[in-house]
């Protein structure tokens, strides 16, 4: 095969003889995911009323072998350990450039000469202040809040503050540069377009350090600084915003100022990592890039960042403890330092799931360089002259701040370590950001935001170019259905309580069949009966119960009984299959489930049972719970549901005769209550016609149900016979269920 000829993978189905050629792009080592659609499958989840086919769909969890765009912006070279921004290295962008420059190369394509670069640092620079209702909004954050969370809202807000600039408002096209420029009106959208591409770029740019400035003055209780006045460089800008107090004529040091505009350039960009595909996933939608920026600001705020390696190197406290923590580590184990300052494992018995994490070696390995990452060695040579410059008297030994100190040592011991090699386990980026900025006197919290303010730059230039691309779509990736796939919709709110409320929502774990790991369908029985229901715990008057209440609680009986016929039907089943035995469907299954034909033509709502634990045996078995087989290949029930039907069954039992015994109390005292009611107004009108009346009806009703005594009169009588006290004793709870604050009220007697 020439190199012009084009390359095709040839695959076959061996179940359907169908073949289909997927070309192959050399150049890029891609192959279209699309092309594999071609392959048709008999759907089996859920099982189709009528057999169809379904195209054949690739899965890649987490993006590790997917290529979502073509990109011009950088270039990683995972091979040879080599970065490239618009194909120049960022070694050489480092040692020559400043960042304002690396920031128009990634968003214009091209570098900049001298003037363009003195007017694009003012263009930049001149967009760095702040509206002052923006101004007033931050501080209404609180004291405590975090610099991140304070940079995300804040930068989402600034497109509330420049309305012109959002899509939604304006058109889809404002930033869409048109397909020709054939027309002078294509040439008018497009300088337009451009135009408003061009002011978000230096809006993000200029504003971005502001913002996060902000956020530390308010951490550190301090009133915001203006933007640098005759400012020409974009971090002595940021430095002069966090740090001038009263000084008349303060100026960063200019050393200090070169180190981290180096930092903010080996920052800038990084291929399409985590943040930047959110970046573009949001601006396929058409949102303004204020809100799209925002959320990839989100997707930096993330536990596995530099501020992470400061937890680490705190944790492991001195080099001599760095032997032990690299050995536990090894052992997955959860780290903790005593009281003596050495480092042990948590014991399990002390720990929860959460504590029970084991402790990782931060700031090492990365997903795309298997060996050392090329901005390492730049920044260790920058955390040096850092070193060098805060203590230029001393050795290079002795410059060495704490938390850099124990950094080296703990690369070095790393390194030199077969097991962390054999693994691919290198310093990365983060690693020696965080020694920079822990050195500079950055607080932890404070790492995320030093790495988005450079990030800006890279995400604007993805941006741009997902507009510009000609296969531009909305991001839409498909996912795998394991849930349930049928239920039957209960309009009862309460009584699917049990079922959306341990199972559903907050994941309870029960005797039950459907719903959470171990809850659902035959756990919710009683609770439909039970929870939601009763009474407020504060005692209310038996007389302020209306005869809704009554009827509802009625109502509840009546499905305490369907659910204990629902358990028959489904108990009913065997896996010897005697006679009498059907095979009911499973779905997306070639076996069958056994249940009784007794039950299967009783009523619609035995189908409808059958259904449901269908349904539910399905997705234990495609979660990875076993079953049984009877002779014939029909799915039986495993031995461990057969007994949770069981033992549903016997407390649905039990809680029909409770509930039909409060039923009683209830219907009795509420007799008890008229009648008493009566003869006190009786008795005080004087009627003795109807005292008497009143009395042969006391008679009749009793002084006790016999049934308990929460529901019991005690009237005493004087010598004429009229009624002189009525005492009330405690009234029977009539929705207290097994769930309730309040038990079901015990028999007389019980204790």
């Amino acid at each position: 095969m020439t190199n012009n000829e084009q390359q095709f993978l040839i695959v076959t189905d061996k179940t359907t003889g169908v073949e289909i050629r997927v070309p192959i792009n050399a150049r890029f080592g891609t192959v279209p995911a699309a092309a594999f659609a071609g392959l048709k499958i008999a759907q089996t989840t859920p099982a189709p009323d009528q057999p169809q086919l379904v195209p054949l769909r690739i899965l890649d969890v987490g993006f590790k072998n997917t290529v979502v765009c073509s990109s011009s912006v950088s270039k990683l070279n995972a091979s040879d350990g080599v970065l490239r921004y618009r194909g120049y290295a960022v070694s050489d962008l480092v040692e020559n450039s400043s960042f304002l420059e690396v920031a128009h190369l990634l968003s214009k394509l091209a570098a900049v000469s001298v003037t363009q670069s003195d007017n694009w640092t003012n263009a930049v620079l001149s967009h760095t202040y702040l509206h002052a209702e923006l101004e007033k909004q931050m501080t209404t954050f609180r004291y405590d809040a975090h610099p991140m969370g304070m940079l995300i809202a804040t930068v989402a807000s600034l497109s509330t503050f420049h309305p012109e600039a959002n899509p939604a408002l304006q058109g889809d096209s404002m930033y869409m540069l048109p397909k020709s420029r054939v027309t002078v009106q294509d040439e008018k959208q497009a300088t337009k377009a451009l135009a408003n591409r061009s002011r978000a770029i230096l809006r993000i740019l200029g504003k971005v350090p502001t913002i996060a400035s902000y956020a530390y003055r308010n951490r550190i209780g301090r009133t915001y600084n203006a933007p640098m006045p005759n400012c020409k460089n974009y971090a002595e800008n940021f430095l002069y915003m966090i740090d001038k107090l009263n000084e008349p004529n303060y100026i960063p040091d200019a050393r200090i100022v070169k180190i981290l505009d180096k930092m903010f350039i080996l920052l800038a960009e990084h291929g399409s990592n985590c943040s930047t595909i959110t970046m573009r996933h949001l601006a396929s939608s058409g949102v303004d890039p204020y809100t799209a920026l925002s959320g990839s600001f989100g997707a930096l705020f993330g536990e596995r960042k530099s501020s992470a390696v400061m937890g680490m190197l705190n944790l492991i406290g001195s080099v001599e403890n760095i032997p032990s923590f690299l050995n536990l580590v090894k052992e997955k184990k959860t780290i903790i330092r005593t009281a003596a300052g050495t480092l042990e494992a948590l014991p399990t018995a002390a720990a929860t799931t959460t504590q029970l994490k084991p402790t990782r070696l931060q700031g090492f390995g990365h997903r795309i360089y298997k060996g050392v990452d090329p901005r390492v060695s730049i920044c260790r040579n920058l955390a040096y002259e850092l070193f060098a410059i805060l203590n230029p008297s001393a050795g290079t030994d002795a410059a060495l701040p704490p938390s850099a100190e124990l950094a080296i040592a703990l690369e070095t011991a790393a390194l030199s370590d077969p097991w962390f090699r054999a693994r691919s386990l290198y310093p990365n980026i983060d690693f020696w950001c965080a020694v920079v900025f822990d050195t500079l006197g950055f607080p932890p919290d404070m790492f995320p935001v030093l790495t988005a303010i450079p990030r800006s730059a890279g995400f604007i230039a993805h941006w741009m170019e997902s507009l510009d691309d000609p296969e531009y779509k909305i991001y839409r990736p498909r996912q795998i259905f394991n849930g349930v796939f049928v239920r039957d919709y209960v309009v009862d709110r309460e009584a699917i309580d049990g079922v959306d409320g341990d199972g559903g929502i907050n994941g309870g774990v029960g005797d039950g069949v459907i719903g959470g790991e171990e809850s659902g369908y035959a756990k919710s029985l009683p609770a439909q009966a039970n929870k939601r229901l009763s009474l407020n715990s504060a005692a209310l008057s038996i007389d302020n119960i209306e005869d809704a209440k009554l009827a509802e609680f009625r109502v509840m009986i009546d499905r305490t009984r369907a659910a204990i016929q629902d358990l028959s039907i489904l108990t009913s089943s065997s896996s010897s299959k005697p006679a009498g035995i059907a095979e009911i469907p499973m779905p997306g299954r070639k076996s069958s489930m056994s249940l009784s034909t007794s039950a299967v033509g009783s009523s619609s709502s035995a189908v409808q049972t059958r259904a449901r634990l269908a349904a539910w045996m399905f997705g234990k078995n495609h979660n990875g719970i076993e079953s049984s087989s009877g002779s014939s290949g029909a799915t039986v029930y495993p031995s461990d549901i057969s007994e949770k039907l069981g033992k549903t069954q016997a407390e649905l039992q039990d809680l029909l005769e409770k509930q039909q015994e409060l039923l009683e109390l209830y219907v009795g005292h509420r007799q008890q209550q008229t009648v008493a009611a009566a003869v006190a107004a009786t008795s005080v009108s004087g009627s003795s016609g109807n005292s008497a009346a009143a009395t042969d009806a006391i008679t009749n009703v009793g002084v006790s149900n016999g049934n308990g005594n929460g529901g019991d009169l005690i009237l005493s009588r004087s010598r004429s016979g009229s009624v002189t006290n009525i005492v009330k004793l405690g009234e029977p709870d009539l929705l207290a269920g097994s769930n309730s604050p309040r038990p079901i009220m015990k028999k007389a007697g019980e204790q």
